[in-house]
């Protein structure tokens, strides 16, 4: 039996584990196991010089796995302010944000209404609506900032990454490099041949 052979006939239990890897650096264990086997078959299999072949090519093959790369799909979430789902704020947060946007508009309102009630030209609302323009400006002003405040605020977002691990991938990796290794013992035994 060759390589390949001996790969195909485990090929479900494989790419089963494979698959229950869930990360890369398990799923290198987990190819790097493979190989392990398939080096203790070739031993068992093959004689003389196919067989040290075998053992150094499998060798090579098993420092190799490490290097695969073994990620097929990235998945990102994330959780905003640190509670409960993604994009929402609690009650608290949005009653605040709206105080503080109700404010503002207040504070516009009376800027404005001071400022046509003083142009009236009675002099005796002059310096009442001068108060009020005053106080109408500073509270917008306030409200501007705060509600600028809770827009930015203290939200932390919380992210989490996963590494789907694509078995399939993994496995046409490992049958390539075992076909190529197939080749070279076939090589091998065809020069003992002639010697």
């Amino acid at each position: 039996m060759t390589l390949t052979e001996f790969l195909e006939a485990d090929r479900k239990k494989l790419i089963s584990e494979l698959t229950d890897a869930m990360t890369p650096d398990r799923a290198s264990g987990v190819l790097e196991a493979e190989v392990e086997r398939l080096t203790y078959l070739s031993a068992s299999e093959f004689t003389g010089r196919q067989q040290q072949a075998a053992s150094r090519l499998l060798r090579t093959l098993r420092m190799a796995v490490r290097m695969v790369d073994s990620v097929g799909d990235v998945r990102m979430w994330e959780r905003a302010g640190g509670e409960g789902f993604p994009g929402r704020k609690g009650s608290s947060a949005k009653g605040r944000t709206l105080l503080w946007a109700v404010l503002a508009a207040a504070g516009a309102a009376a800027a404005v209404l001071g400022y046509f009630t003083g142009t009236g030209g009675a002099a005796m609302l002059r310096l009442p609506s001068l108060i009020l323009i005053l106080a109408g400006t500073a509270a917008a002003f306030a409200g501007g900032i705060f509600l600028g405040r809770g827009a930015r605020g203290k939200q932390t977002a919380e992210r989490r990454f996963e590494q789907i691990v694509d078995a399939e991938r993994l496995y046409r990796y490992l049958r390539a490099a075992l076909v190529v290794a197939d080749q070279c013992l076939r090589e091998e035994m065809s020069a003992e041949a002639f010697s």
